[in-house]
């Protein structure tokens, strides 16, 4: 009957503290740990899984310890028991009399023990590993998920090698290298020459810092430059240590910028021609003006000889004629502006057109004292063009009136010649010649060489730009050479036969 009592005693106790055990790891327990864990995940990087498996093992290696500990002391005491407990039970019953079965019982009484404070932590522990690996993967997928499918460029490269580790599409779209190229170059392959002593200064000061957005130049596989905003932060990745860099592509605001300054500059010089312009056509208007007021004036005194009448009115015709040219030429630049000039073609002979204004500028440049040539190599036959007359005798009247303005010895010379299908006329002086800074802007409306008032030489710098907008109605361009001090050669062509 003892036998039996201590028998259910035995299997009751077992149960009990078997089930009261299991009953802690539950479907909540794990529940409430999977929970915890995701809660935390996006809030943890590859360095801070790494921490976690870490600290799991150095956890488990002590649960292992306590777990042979309470193994060893199991073994020991259950030998004790055995040794002073069996005598007795020997008198009892003939059941206990065999020693593998007190061992076996000893065995039972002890498991839950053992259970509790061995397998059990152990066995928890195990779980939350694995729960912790499973969320931190999935952490990561998520990741490598968002960095290869963001719209915005990035790439991650190593501190210290500068090598790219990781780039994504928007990256590779950009920049026009391949992955496997990418992956092979380093961040100073994508920079120009020039900008890499600052860029390896910044990395060194921005290694363990979240480094604020900053403007830089980047180079495509073709050689376009790009205008990038940079933003970026230290991590680790694969184990090395990196930095994670955001790409943001600038270049059409940064050219947006440059337009808006050059438009602000060009409105700012526009300003300042138009200033400069009307200060000059007061001063062009003004001068004629008065001389014709005044020496018509002076026509009026009864004593004036012969000789002085004919100077005075000489004096007045030429103020009369200088007015008429700044007039005609306001109105030819406001119809070139509107679009309402118009070229009638006509048969021109060209020699003739030449011997004209030679004739015509030929008293003024005798009593400069200048030398004053046509150097024309168009054969008589081959002189007689179709193109507007009134075009290419205002082109040359204008390049050979400034020829004469700013000669003051030497010579001047003139012509033209066939070239191809064209016919280039060429005008060349000795006179102060054109800084090359200004070889362009003499053909804009209002510019001159010079745009003070107090200049030695009329006008209101209308003639060139007159003169460039007829020669590209007739189909030609115009240009120059010069040499300060040495002289100018102004060139243009026609098509020999406009239509």
């Amino acid at each position: 009957m003892l036998q039996v009592i201590l028998s259910v005693i035995v299997i009751a106790a077992f149960i009990f503290t078997a089930t009261a055990s299991l009953s802690k790891l539950n479907l909540n327990r794990i529940k409430d740990i999977y929970m915890k864990i995701l809660e935390q995940q996006h809030k943890q990087d590859t360095h801070r899984g790494k921490d976690i498996k870490e600290n799991n093992h150095f956890k488990s290696s002590i649960l292992g310890k306590r777990m042979a500990f309470v193994s060893i002391l199991s073994i020991i005491v259950g030998e004790l028991l055995i040794t002073l407990l069996l005598p007795l039970l020997k008198t009892s019953s003939s059941f206990f009399e065999n020693e593998f079965i007190g061992s076996f019982l000893l065995a039972i009484l002890l498991f839950p023990a053992v259970y509790y404070w061995g397998i059990r932590p152990f066995t928890i522990q195990i779980a939350e590993c694995k729960l912790a690996e499973k969320a931190l993967r999935v952490s990561e997928e998520k990741y490598r998920y968002m960095f290869a499918n963001n719209p915005q460029p990035m790439w991650i490269h190593d501190l210290e090698t500068l090598a790219f580790l990781e780039v994504n599409d928007m990256a590779i779209n950009l920049y026009g290298y391949s992955r496997e190229k990418f992956l092979s170059m380093t961040i100073k392959d994508i920079r120009p020459i020039e900008d890499l002593p600052e860029l390896l200064k910044v990395v060194e000061e921005t290694a363990q810092t979240n480094d604020l957005a900053r403007e830089w130049r980047h180079l495509k596989k073709n050689g376009e430059q790009l205008f990038v905003e940079i933003t970026s932060h230290s991590m680790a990745f694969n184990g090395r240590k990196s930095r994670h860099v955001l790409v943001n592509d600038i270049t059409e605001r940064k050219q947006a910028e440059v337009d808006l300054m050059d438009a602000k500059g060009k409105a700012q010089e526009s300003d300042r021609l138009k200033s400069a312009f009307l200060a000059n056509m007061s001063h062009e208007i003004r001068t004629p003006m008065n001389g014709i007021l005044g020496f018509t004036d002076l026509l009026k005194e009864p004593d004036l000889s012969g000789e002085q009448q004919q100077e005075f009115i000489h004096i007045i015709y030429h103020s009369g004629q200088r007015l008429l040219n700044l007039l005609n030429e306001i109105i030819e630049i406001s119809k070139i502006e509107s679009g309402e000039m118009g070229i009638s073609i006509s048969e021109t002979n060209i020699n003739e057109s030449i011997q004209d204004i030679y004739k015509f500028f030929k008293p003024e440049v005798d009593k400069k004292g200048i030398h004053f040539s046509i150097c024309n190599a168009l054969p008589a036959n081959g002189s007689i063009v179709k193109t507007d007359s009134m075009k290419i005798h205002s082109i040359l009247m204008n390049l050979v009136n400034n020829a004469i303005k700013f000669t003051s010895k030497g010579f001047i010379e003139f012509g033209c010649k066939k070239k191809d299908k064209l016919l280039e006329f060429f005008v060349k002086d000795t006179g102060q010649g054109i800084d090359p800074e200004q070889k362009e802007l003499i053909f804009e409306r209002f510019r001159q060489g010079s745009e003070s008032l107090t200049r030695n030489y009329e006008g209101v710098g209308l003639g060139l730009s007159i003169s460039k907008a007829f020669v590209k109605m007739l189909g030609g361009t115009i240009w120059l050479e010069s040499e300060i001090g040495k002289g100018s050669t102004f060139y243009f062509t026609i098509a020999c036969n406009a239509e």
